[in-house]
């Protein structure tokens, strides 16, 4: 019944689970991943800090970002057509276009205030020698609080001001609230990120975000190039960096290929080994149904 509030909801919530995961992963490494030249040329110098952290952002807001700016245009382009009622696309490409951009622009503005805010934090975090390996609660936290909001209605009144940054522009571009104060608010939510970004990276630590980085570079470069092979062993590799030892007492004679076997399937078991099992049930079953 109400095809704008269910599309602008789901962008929302969206919106707001990019935003803990962002603020989660900063409180626990770096936000800027250096490669090894980076580290050479670039943290070892004594350049800006604030000049290096906003020549990275760009690049991470673009491939964060167009997710939710392709999800934004799409709900725009939904809703011209529910209004055109599906007929003469042509005829009314100026309707579908303006849709498109009103959704899009506060959700663009939006989410690069949310980013910045989350590189805030990853910066604060590693501000001169120190390193607060506790902030990690601080994201935690702030789920909780939007997690109560949400299962205990009582609550709700008192914690959804939370989300309102988020919330009033995503419902201005979808036609839900007056769209110049929603974009103000969007401006206001990127400049008041902005802002504390540069004030964060003025004793940004370039040599501990260095170090923090070498496998999420390499990790980047490999799925870059495609090599999964690659990508699978780093991440193995993070997953046993402590030492992990085995549980199952090894067999002895030809068993020991057995045991290998199972010990090794137990390591690799991860989310994406998982994933991947599902699509080939799936196409086999989609062969077998065609």
């Amino acid at each position: 019944d109400a095809p704008a509030a269910l599309g602008a909801e789901l962008l929302i919530t969206a919106l707001m689970g990019w935003w803990l995961w962002q603020l989660f992963g900063a409180a626990r490494r770096s936000p800027l991943v250096f490669n090894p030249e980076d580290a050479a040329l670039v943290c070892l110098t004594p350049i800006s800090r604030p000049a290096v952290v906003f020549a990275w952002l760009p690049g991470a807001w673009f491939k964060s970002g167009i997710i939710f700016w392709g999800l934004a245009v799409m709900l725009g382009f939904a809703q011209a057509e529910i209004i055109t009622g599906g007929r003469d696309f042509w005829g009314h490409l100026g309707l579908y276009l303006a849709a498109g951009a009103r959704f899009w622009l506060p959700v663009c503005v939006t989410q690069f205030g949310m980013l910045a805010a989350a590189w805030a934090l990853g910066c604060l975090r590693l501000r001169g020698g120190a390193v607060r390996r506790a902030w990690v609660i601080y994201p935690l936290v702030l789920a909780a609080l939007l997690a109560l909001g949400l299962l205990l209605p009582p609550v709700q009144p008192y914690l959804g001001w939370l989300a309102l940054p988020v919330r009033l522009p995503v419902l201005a571009g979808a036609g839900l609230g007056a769209y110049l104060p929603g974009l103000l608010l969007a401006l206001a939510w990127a400049a008041l990120g902005a802002l504390s970004l540069a004030l964060a990276a003025r004793r940004f630590n370039l040599s501990r975000a260095a170090q923090e980085t070498q496998v999420a570079s390499a990790l980047a470069a490999a799925t870059l190039l495609g090599n999964r092979e690659m990508v699978e062993s780093i991440k193995l590799k993070q997953r046993l960096r402590s030492g992990a030892r085995s549980a199952l007492p090894a067999a002895p004679g030809a068993a020991v290929l057995a045991w290998k076997g199972v010990l090794r399937g137990q390591r690799r078991l991860s989310a994406g080994s998982v994933f991947d099992w599902v699509v080939f049930f799936l196409l086999t079953l989609g062969a077998a149904l065609a």
